[in-house]
């Protein structure tokens, strides 16, 4: 055990001493720079990598902003992976990520970048559109949580998809937006652009959207005809709209699309969504674990929690239907126990002023009487004295 332990150390040790002295506390063998959880507060070391490593791994340190370029003046023309995930960083400038030329893969997880206009920084400008712009062949970027939560997440959706149209992404194929926020993929579509955040990724073939805010896609397919793999896990989407549905069926390298854990809501506006799970040779095929989708609402609610798969869409109501019934329920029964109470009250009355009423009636009718005899009589007498005049008193 104790030779084992003193390898694994003189091992440390050899791998340290191949890197520079600024870089004592990282490993460094095979042109590849590891400081991993090194809790680095100034970025002045950076300008001395080694100019030979072709990865570099910088991550768990203290880099709230990073410097420009992020090397310094040389270019790092070797390097093609760089990792500065989980670092804190706050801002990022338009040419912190220049001389990097062949750069194919970057990680920047898991910060707080803030991205947005001067006046919302409080002075200090920190939308950079360009920060991508010169990193042509970059095919592997991971932006998962990088984001920061201080800014409102329509406005910096708004930033990213500037930044995006400003980026040199025609050789990206992997990105991960993973648990940002995002609400809507292409904010400005309805108010008449035509713009899509993907057309500025023509080679993307995966794309990794899970732990957003999402309710609807909204793309242009003609922008994803090499999607083959897409992931829309834990957003918000009640259903899938016609036209994303018509979207994704049109996408011909499409293999996997994950919609699992979303509140679908079984309604009559998702009937053309779960028959299109149900029946859909398509979504057979390339939505796994299709069976286990749920109905996280419904109406009628009998059909909550029910598998997608196991739901008659043509028993589905719309919301609005339910809402109105039970107040003409209501309005019914409020009704009848009125009319109810009227007439309970009308026969109490009537009972206690019956000798009354009687009474009265009594009296209506002896009078209809008297003024009936007395109009016989003066008919009688104008049958036998016709000079008499008409007249006559009741």
């Amino acid at each position: 055990m104790a030779l084992y332990v003193f390898l694994v150390v003189a091992a440390q040790v050899a791998l340290s001493a191949a890197c520079p002295a600024e870089f004592h506390t990282c490993q460094c063998s095979d042109h590849v720079v590891s400081c991993t959880d090194t809790a680095f507060r100034s970025t002045k070391m950076l300008q001395y990598l080694p100019p030979d490593t072709t990865k570099a791994v910088l991550t768990g340190n203290n880099w709230t902003e990073l410097p420009w370029p992020l090397f310094g003046e040389s270019s790092v023309e070797a390097l093609t992976w760089l990792d500065l995930s989980n670092n804190k960083i706050r801002h990022l400038h338009g040419h912190t990520l220049n001389r990097m030329p062949n750069l194919e893969v970057l990680y920047l997880g898991n910060n707080d970048i803030f991205i947005g206009s001067r006046s919302e920084t409080h002075n200090i400008s920190s939308l950079h559109t360009r920060i991508f712009s010169n990193l042509p062949k970059l095919k592997h970027l991971n932006l998962a949580n990088a984001f920061t939560e201080d800014l409102e997440s329509s406005r910096y959706v708004s930033h990213i998809h500037e930044i995006f149209q400003e980026s040199s992404f025609r050789s990206l194929e992997f990105i991960d937006l993973t648990g940002n926020e995002l609400s809507v993929l292409n904010p400005h579509r309805h108010q008449g652009e035509d713009h899509d955040i993907f057309c500025e990724m023509p080679n993307i073939a995966v794309a990794y959207l899970m732990h957003n805010d999402l309710t609807y896609l909204n793309v242009k397919p003609q922008c994803l005809q090499k999607l083959s793999q897409l992931r829309l896990d834990d957003n918000k989407f009640p259903y899938l709209r016609n036209e994303d549905i018509d979207a994704l069926t049109s996408l011909p390298l499409l293999d996997v699309l994950n919609i699992s854990n979303n509140p679908f809501a079984c309604d009559c506006h998702a009937r053309n969504f779960i028959d299109w799970i149900r029946n859909n040779s398509h979504s057979a095929r390339i939505i796994p674990q299709r069976e286990l989708l749920t109905c996280d609402t419904a109406q009628p609610d009998i059909f909550a929690g029910r598998r997608l798969v196991d739901v008659e869409t043509r028993l589905l109501r719309c919301p609005e239907q339910l809402t109105t019934r039970p107040r003409h329920r209501v309005s019914y029964a409020v009704l009848g126990v009125m009319l109810s109470a009227i007439f309970v009250l009308f026969g109490v009355v009537l009972y206690y002023s019956r000798k009354q009423v009687a009474a009265r009636l009594l009296l209506l009718v002896r009078r209809s009487r008297y003024h009936s005899l007395n109009m016989d009589a003066a008919k009688l007498r104008m049958h036998e004295n016709p000079s008499e005049s008409t007249e006559f008193d009741v």
